[in-house]
């Protein structure tokens, strides 16, 4: 293996670790190749791999712990004996003597979705995918604000429409 790039693996790891939250530590060896992964790409763009600084790495190494703590917030991952043992409505917190299915509640969401005007289906689409107020400003171009009313307003509008088809939290 080429002398600089153990160097570089060698910084990351002490990086990663210490930006790694406790319940993401066993994932820190997958994290260092991800940042190794970043690093070998932009080496493609132009630049060698010993002109990094130790500073760049220290970033290079968070950017990637954010990258993956995002990730698993954005994608609750459920375990496979509650994955093979789907619930049914008491499980969604609905009543038993509601009488809506899972089925149900798709359709209602998928109407009311439809039934919110542009700007405030885009905001609450992107909420409903989990992403943030700040975030979801960004790459729509829309300021922080202008966000937070549509996203505000678009998730009382769909609370509205929901609860006039029965299907209430």
């Amino acid at each position: 293996m080429d002398p600089h790039l153990e160097q570089i693996r060698r910084h990351l790891t002490v990086a990663v670790r210490r930006s790694c939250p406790r319940w993401l530590a066993d994932q820190a060896e997958d994290l260092v190749q991800n940042a190794l992964v970043k690093l070998l790409e932009q080496r493609r763009f132009g630049g060698g791999m010993e002109s990094y600084p130790a500073s760049y790495l220290q970033r290079v190494a968070y950017s990637v712990v954010i990258d993956e703590v995002r990730r698993r917030l954005r994608k609750k991952e459920v375990p496979a004996a509650e994955a093979s043992d789907p619930g049914g409505p008491a499980e969604l917190g609905l009543a038993p003597s509601s009488g809506l299915g899972a089925g149900d509640i798709r359709a209602a969401m998928i109407d009311c979705l439809r039934a919110l005007t542009g700007f405030r289906r885009v905001a609450v689409a992107c909420r409903l995918q989990g992403y943030r107020v700040p975030e979801i400003a960004a790459f729509t171009g829309w300021t922080r604000k202008k966000a937070e009313h549509l996203v505000g307003r678009g998730l009382e509008d769909l609370r509205r429409c929901l609860e006039s088809k029965g299907v209430r939290p």
